[in-house]
């Protein structure tokens, strides 16, 4: 089909559809617009990415100043797994620069990545966050930092040996815009380690439904993906790699040098199919993982409604016996969702009346949080997850 919308890789403007992916992205935040999210595949270049019909970067900006919770790695996944998730990515850095070189940490959250460079030696490296609370922490370990969003910092006075951008390109509606201004700050024959999700590994793991379609995610990338923005803005890729993060996320990562080598694109083949196959076995999963609660009727309350859970209200909950959604972020009350033939909307825990409800929890990457929460509140419900 014809599209006014252009891939933010090669600039066509032909794409086909995937699947709808959000029915009411208005799940984001209150500054987002009720309008549908479509996962689509460029035709020439075969990009995976989403779709909107107004939403723009601001949107997401304004999500992740105001809406979104940053969380440290630890808080998630303990203390090793991050380790080893911090090691992995100095372990490929560190093997092109040295610890005099000046380094810039893009869309660095808490600077956990930075600190372990600092704690390795490096003496010169530089964060860049805009979230307040992570800028306040940053600052309190007096880390130099760049308060810049990652589209203004073209004319930012410094220029560094290298930059890390990891897990950042999948958050951005313009890929190419982003990378122009990243690599504005990087000197002439510096480096950048670029780190994404890794589309064609998402259908091999066995994760929650729909664990690697968060609507954050706005771009879904392979080895091709990556060659291509290499070709795209003069660089030399000098080695590729695949990583599963913190046994969670599996990842392409690229070291590659900015030296001018402008290259042709390659047709991704394969990125299509993968994501097809893996919301095919997402489907087959969810019905499998409710059908009890089908054919008993049992009272659900779905807790964590958010950009990592949303897809899992799109009519998959429609035959169960769904009572209250719940959600301990402020921002989401109010919200309402069609689950079957009710209109339920988004309630803060303390609206929890029924003890004989089935608490369930959507979200994996807060279940252990979410249990937390249930258990110091006194609930006494049956708690279900994914």
């Amino acid at each position: 089909m014809m599209n006014e919308k252009k891939c933010t890789i090669c600039g066509s403007k032909k794409n086909f559809s995937i699947s709808v992916l959000c029915e009411n992205m208005r799940i984001m935040g209150k500054s987002f617009p009720e309008e549908k999210c479509k996962l689509v595949s460029c035709e020439e270049c075969g990009f995976v990415y989403s779709e909107f019909e107004s939403i723009e970067q601001k949107h997401f900006n304004e999500y992740y100043l105001n809406s979104s919770r940053t969380v440290k790695y630890e808080e998630v996944f303990g203390k090793y797994l991050p380790e080893k998730y911090f090691e992995h990515i100095y372990d490929v850095v560190n093997k092109y620069i040295d610890s005099e070189s000046s380094i810039l940490d893009i869309a660095a959250g808490y600077g956990e990545v930075t600190d372990y460079f600092i704690a390795k030696g490096y003496k010169n490296i530089v964060a860049n966050e805009i979230k307040q609370e992570c800028m306040d922490y940053i600052k309190s370990k007096n880390i130099e930092m760049i308060e810049k969003n990652v589209y203004d910092l073209k004319g930012t006075d410094k220029v560094f040996d290298a930059v890390l951008v990891s897990h950042d390109l999948e958050h951005f509606s313009d890929i190419s815009g982003a990378m122009e201004n990243i690599l504005s700050v990087l000197k002439d024959n510096g480096y950048i380690f670029v780190e994404v999700p890794d589309a064609l590994m998402y259908e091999g793991l066995e994760r929650a439904p729909y664990h690697f379609l968060t609507y954050e995610h706005l771009s879904h990338f392979s080895e091709t993906t990556i060659k291509n923005i290499a070709s795209l803005h003069g660089l030399q890729i000098l080695e590729m790699g695949h990583y599963i993060k913190c046994d969670d996320y599996p990842c392409v990562y690229a070291m590659m040098k900015k030296n001018g080598m402008y290259g042709k694109l390659e047709k991704d083949t394969l990125s299509e199919g993968a994501i097809r196959k893996y919301i095919c076995k997402c489907e087959k999963e969810i019905k499998k993982c409710i059908l009890k609660f089908e054919e008993e009727n049992t009272p659900l309350i779905l807790w964590g409604i958010g950009a990592s859970t949303a897809q899992l209200l799109n009519r998959n909950f429609d035959k169960c016996n769904v009572i209250q959604l719940i959600d301990a972020n402020v921002s989401k009350q109010g919200m309402s969702f069609a689950i079957g033939e009710k209109q339920l909307v988004i309630e803060l825990p303390d609206a929890i009346k029924s003890e004989d409800a089935t608490i369930f929890i959507l979200s994996t990457a807060y279940k252990n949080n979410i249990k937390n929460d249930i258990l110091s509140r006194g609930l006494k419900n049956k708690i279900e997850c994914l």
